[in-house]
């Protein structure tokens, strides 16, 4: 584009400043370059086919103001066909993903109530034999076990997703849920929970998941106490500096071994021998997502024997 001779009668300034409408309309720019002169940079994506192919390229458009000289746009475009076809594929295997899991958890748990029911209606007959009943409640606690793994592997498909929001939370609230739903959980055992935190007396960023975490962890203390009296006791307090909201939840039931301790809190992408379901895996995701950590320890230190005790910290503020 040549404006040399429009240059000749008016400084460059004043070309832009006054009659630069008049500019644009003589010289026949496109509405888009017009708007580059006018305000600036800016980027677009356009498809185009060439070849009978379909191309999606980003261009970007800036102008060139010269001193005594006429104004220059430049650009470049950058063919990002391959990018777009990627990001449309993970989108869709994701949408699949997201259906079936759903498929999966209401079909199967739709299954999984109607055996419970069965079940139930079993053990409350008072004329089954004791052998029989022992069979029934075992199949129950492993209709229950795949009730909450189904559930769990669910939640995981959330608790990773991209647009993850923190908003202020009271832990306290989200423990007494946890607390009455792992009450209704196990409606035949003997549940004793000491705790010390109270609603209202902290603040954290976390979300919804957050009751997730409580509610495994006091599950695992019921699921891992033999006798049908369950006793856990729930300690807050504020490290020293402030910084976290230190949570620790002790059993006394049948306590970890030293040599599973580390691999049950392993992430989703390790390769190791899984012996408690992902319920701490889920835990130990969304703990990491609120850049808190969690770590387990015995009960009586050096003892596993007399129980678990595990650690959770949580930026403390909000």
């Amino acid at each position: 584009m040549d404006l040399s001779e429009f240059m000749m009668v008016a400084p460059p300034q004043y070309i832009i400043n006054q009659n630069l409408r008049r500019l644009l309309v003589e010289y026949q720019l496109t509405e888009e370059d017009q708007k580059v002169l006018k305000e600036g940079p800016i980027d677009r994506v356009q498809t185009t086919v060439r070849d009978g192919k379909t191309r999606t390229f980003r261009t970007h458009k800036f102008p060139i103001f010269r001193e005594g000289k006429p104004p220059l746009i430049g650009g470049f475009s950058i063919d990002i066909t391959e990018q777009i076809e990627a990001q449309s594929q993970r989108e869709q295997a994701k949408a699949r993903a997201e259906f079936f899991n759903d498929l999966m958890a209401h079909d199967l748990n739709n299954m999984h109530q109607g055996i419970m029911s069965s079940l139930e209606l079993l053990l409350s007959d008072e004329n089954l034999p004791d052998h029989l009943r022992k069979m029934a409640e075992n199949a129950l606690k492993q209709v229950n076990r795949s009730v909450s793994l189904i559930n769990n592997v669910k939640k995981f498909s959330m608790v990773n997703q991209e647009d993850l929001i923190l908003e202020k939370t009271d832990p306290g609230e989200s423990l007494l849920t946890a607390i009455q739903i792992v009450n209704q959980t196990f409606p035949n055992r003997t549940i004793s929970i000491e705790n010390n935190l109270s609603s209202g007396t902290y603040c954290i960023m976390a979300n919804d998941f957050l009751q997730d975490v409580f509610y495994n962890l006091l599950h695992n203390a019921v699921k891992f106490t033999d006798s049908n009296e369950v006793k856990i006791r729930v300690t807050s307090s504020l490290t020293e500096d402030g910084e976290y909201l230190k949570i620790d939840f002790e059993d006394w039931g049948i306590g970890i071994n030293d040599r599973l301790k580390e691999s049950i809190l392993t992430g989703i992408d390790e390769r190791v021998l899984r012996v408690s379901g992902v319920g701490l895996t889920l835990v130990k995701q969304i703990v990491d997502q609120y850049n808190g950590s969690i770590s387990i320890e015995d009960r009586v230190q050096g003892n596993h024997s007399q129980g678990a005790r595990v650690v959770v910290l949580l930026p403390h503020g909000c």
